[in-house]
């Protein structure tokens, strides 16, 4: 017997990952799941619920962590970047190099686009890029740098438009850091949550 296939349905699954999607084949095709209601993706499991009433759970997806090599990330054991299947996250990002060294100290703007430069290599390093970009959060130590640091953070993301959140933070890990920023991506349209089939 095959499943039928609801046309919506299907349209609306394919914004799901490639890889997502082919769990959904196999799971469609392993355990015969029929009217399937929903998806879940949570803590890199994927979840089916179909209309009866039963939950089907999924393997795990795939984990990579990559580090770009800043003294703060041996020492407090992070990663700079995290990709669980298709979402990616990027630690607090700040303007400083491999040998822990602050560029653009004096300058809000300079240490953003700096960051932002820095967070485009870390996305790189998983099949990522800045289009993928789903939300940015920006911290600052001085509230009175917002429109320099506005100002490269659009020059990044005009055309992408993230959700966002800007903070101010008392300070950093080092006095010379005036910004710092976090990004979560998901790499072909996807997003963490439910996805109602």
């Amino acid at each position: 017997m095959k499943p039928i296939v609801d046309r919506e349905a299907a349209h609306r699954a394919a914004s799901l990952s490639i890889s997502v999607l082919t769990y959904l084949r196999i799971a469609i095709e392993t355990h015969k799941v029929l009217a399937l209601k929903c998806v879940n993706i949570f803590k890199s499991h994927i979840y089916l619920h179909n209309t009866e009433g039963k939950t089907f759970v999924l393997g795990r997806m795939q984990r990579q962590t990559r580090s770009s090599g800043t003294p703060w990330e041996e020492k407090n054991a992070y990663s700079r970047i995290v990709k669980v299947g298709p979402f990616v996250y990027v630690s607090g990002t700040t303007a400083s190099d491999e040998s822990g060294t602050i560029h653009h100290s004096d300058d809000p703007y300079g240490q953003a686009a700096y960051i932002l430069k820095k967070i485009e290599a870390a996305l790189q390093t998983v099949g990522a890029k800045m289009a993928h970009v789903v939300r940015s959060t920006v911290y600052l130590t001085d509230i009175d740098d917002f429109e320099q640091v506005a100002k490269a953070h659009k020059e990044c993301f005009d055309a992408i438009r993230p959700a966002n959140t800007l903070v101010e933070v008392s300070r950093l890990a080092v006095p010379e850091m005036r910004v710092e920023i976090a990004v979560d991506a998901v790499i072909d349209g996807t997003s963490e949550g439910s996805f109602n089939v």
